[in-house]
């Protein structure tokens, strides 16, 4: 079934704003594009006349899917979008992050918002690794004699599901915010599925826009564990949890 045109510009983005976001992003891309996509994304007049009618009629492209060499002799799966829905895909993340950033455990360092207006979308990645460090560390002195467990998930970007990720947008912001941001969640959702080349899972990685949404999901899990009290300390999908004994870290481990 081909995709329909999606009415994304009644949807209030900023697109000067995901712009710059994008261009940022791009820096670390797995396949740069050597002329940094200044055809379709550059902040000039001509470049913006070219992009404003692929707005206007927008139709999301299915994603192709590429095997990445990994520095231990493995590969990771990533999936390869065009400019134009990257800068969707920005756009549309860059509206929920407002609302939604702040409703996040503190315990997750990665990836966390920056502020509306700024360039980066994120705080900058050492410094909130340090934060990260900094905080099991106190934990630990905290807890004489404690055990720390140390995990993560494998595949996460590729296997998360839709309908599920859904769902926790939606919970995330609850019945007061959620009916302003309905359409863009639902939008955002009919480009994920047509960009992945499966069916109802696989979100695009090295991209800050699936960074935000894997935050969002395991968001959860975060919440979850601390209720079950295993309190986590997360860098993406890297978990870290002070506990009191070895039987308490299995556990910990079994729970997660």
């Amino acid at each position: 079934m081909m995709p329909k045109d999606l009415h994304l510009l009644e949807l209030g983005l900023d697109w000067k704003l995901a712009l710059q976001r994008v261009l940022k992003d791009i820096r670390d891309d797995f396949w740069p594009d050597p002329f940094g996509f200044e055809d379709l994304l550059a902040r000039n007049e001509q470049a913006q006349k070219r992009l404003e009618p692929l707005l206007k009629s927008y139709k999301p492209r299915s994603g192709v899917s590429y095997s990445i060499p990994k520095t231990n002799f493995t590969i990771r799966d990533s999936i390869y979008i065009s400019p134009v829905d990257r800068l969707v895909y920005q756009a549309l993340v860059d509206h929920l992050i407002l609302e939604i950033d702040s409703h996040l455990s503190p315990s997750s360092f990665s990836h966390r918002f920056r502020g509306p207006s700024s360039k980066w979308i994120f705080h900058p990645g050492v410094s909130q690794w340090k934060k990260f460090s900094e905080a099991v560390k106190a934990k630990l002195l905290e807890t004489k004699g404690s055990w720390l467990v140390v995990t993560d998930l494998a595949n996460y970007f590729e296997t998360v599901r839709f309908r599920f990720l859904k769902r926790q947008l939606e919970d995330v912001l609850g019945a007061d915010k959620l009916p302003n941001l309905q359409q863009c969640i639902d939008t955002l959702m009919e480009c994920v599925s047509v960009w992945s080349p499966y069916d109802g899972y696989g979100l695009v990685q090295n991209v800050d826009a699936s960074s935000f949404l894997g935050n969002v999901l395991l968001d959860r899990v975060d919440k979850l564990m601390e209720k079950d009290g295993y309190p986590v300390f997360r860098y993406m999908d890297d978990f870290q949890i002070v506990v009191r004994s070895e039987a308490d870290a299995r556990n910990a481990l079994i729970r997660l």
